[in-house]
């Protein structure tokens, strides 16, 4: 595994680790309006011959509506060439993925 890319900002940072066709994309801070898009430009460009893209959000504080969205549309275009998980999520952030509805659709793991 080696280090990919990490790209930091005063609220969130992030690091992708490629291994074969498995993107890692640990993300620390928070993720909110305009750190969401900051990341689906991070992620998006990378993923085109990835079959595994797995997000570590174990030092994530705070996840927006805007980051709700960024991880629905890699999920939506890992369906059709793997498959996307979310590990590591906190006990506030498990809340905002089941009160939206989100563990009923993607696979999350808390932390």
């Amino acid at each position: 595994m080696r280090l990919f890319l990490k790209t930091a900002s005063k609220i969130m940072e992030i690091k992708k680790f490629l291994n074969d066709a498995k993107l890692t994309v640990k993300i620390s801070g928070r993720i909110d309006t305009n750190t969401s898009i900051q990341l689906k430009k991070e992620v998006m460009g990378d993923i085109e011959d990835i079959n595994n893209l797995i997000f570590d959000l174990d030092e994530v504080t705070y996840i927006s509506s805007a980051a709700l969205r960024v991880f629905l549309a890699m999920g939506n275009t890992m369906q059709q060439q793997g498959k996307m998980s979310i590990i590591n999520a906190n006990s506030d952030l498990m809340d905002v993925f089941k009160v939206t509805g989100f563990t009923e659709i993607m696979d999350i793991h808390e932390k």
